[in-house]
């Protein structure tokens, strides 16, 4: 099977989450994965751990 990455830039409001949501309806077994998804739990780790260094 073959496997297709597809990522999608652009400006703030600019739908890009409105075209992942309509590509991943039409296309079998895709799923998103938003930058949200992943960033914000990153940032709030390494804030976590610097917070834990500095006490």
């Amino acid at each position: 099977m073959k496997k297709l990455i597809i990522g999608i830039g652009g400006v703030t409001n600019g739908g890009k989450s409105t075209l992942a949501k309509a590509i991943h309806e039409i296309v079998p077994n895709s799923c998103i994965v938003a930058q949200d998804a992943y960033f914000k739990v990153l940032f709030f780790k390494i804030v976590l751990f610097s917070l834990k260094q500095n006490s």
